[in-house]
């Protein structure tokens, strides 16, 4: 009787088991289902996200290439209008450039201003090497004339350079300076001058020596109440315009686009025959 029962609740548990393991398994594969489907359903809502996300990006690329498209037809014909705008705005005028560092290639701004009308009387450079050329700052003349401090030798040179453009002076300083090619000089000096042009690109972003020589010129360009305008290219790795600012100069920072050479020939037209 004993052995019975025992065999009786025994076989009980085996069922009660074997059903357990039963629904354990059903529910694993009616898992398994639930998460194929699911799986499935997220993966076609990502592809007709994806979808809709390809049509937009396709529809953004057209239109971009339409306004791009346009741009060019707009530039285009700003190009072929723009030398009739500004036809002999500033006839008569005499401009001088200084080029403080050889950054800037005046060719543009020398055939925007004949268009203009202006005469480009002379365009002073000073190169580079005066930021890396020791002898520019170790000549024995110029030792002798001023002392050895460079800002003082800076401050000789600028005012030279004034001098030379304006009054057509030129010491023995400034000749062997422009032997050693720390200057450049072309054009006519010793003429009368309307308005001054600056340009303010740099190679590097300090640009103290540039600084000095600046603003001796402008002190005395402002003494003598001429017209300066300070110019610079649009996407310049660094330029010292704000510096042209500070002094109350009126800056073209975009000189190399259209826009900046309208401004440059509008902004001289009215400083120059605002009265």
């Amino acid at each position: 009787m004993g052995i019975n029962t025992r065999c009786f609740i025994i076989s009980i548990s085996a069922i009660f088991l074997a059903l357990g393991i039963g629904i354990f398994i059903g529910f694993m594969f009616d898992a398994q289902a639930i998460l194929a489907a699911e799986r499935e359903d997220i993966v076609a809502k990502l592809e007709e996200k994806f979808q809709l996300l390809e049509e937009e990006n396709k529809k953004n690329k057209e239109m971009i290439a339409s306004i791009n498209n346009e741009n060019e037809k707009y530039k285009e014909f700003y190009e072929l209008s723009f030398p009739k705008l500004i036809s002999n705005r500033l006839r008569n005028i005499k401009v001088a450039i200084i080029n403080t560092n050889n950054n800037y290639n005046c060719s543009d701004i020398n055939s925007l201003l004949e268009i203009a009308g202006a005469e480009i009387i002379s365009i002073t450079t000073i190169n580079n090497n005066i930021e890396n050329n020791p002898e520019s700052f170790n000549m024995k003349y110029l030792y002798t004339e001023i002392g050895s401090d460079d800002i003082q030798i800076l401050e000789y040179i600028a005012n030279n350079i004034i001098n030379n453009v304006i009054n057509g002076e030129s010491s023995e300083a400034f000749q062997e300076l422009i032997k050693m090619n720390v200057i450049n000089i072309e054009g006519q000096y010793n003429e009368d001058i309307d308005c001054f042009i600056l340009t303010g690109d740099l190679n590097h972003k300090k640009g103290i020596i540039y600084q000095i020589l600046d603003n001796n010129i402008i002190e005395y360009l402002n003494k003598k109440d001429y017209c300066i305008i300070g110019i610079a290219q649009e996407g310049s790795k660094y330029s010292h315009t704000d510096y042209f600012k500070k002094k109350n100069i009126p800056v073209i920072d975009s000189i190399n686009t259209i826009m900046g050479k309208a401004s440059l020939i509008f902004t001289l037209e009215e400083r120059l025959f605002k009265h």
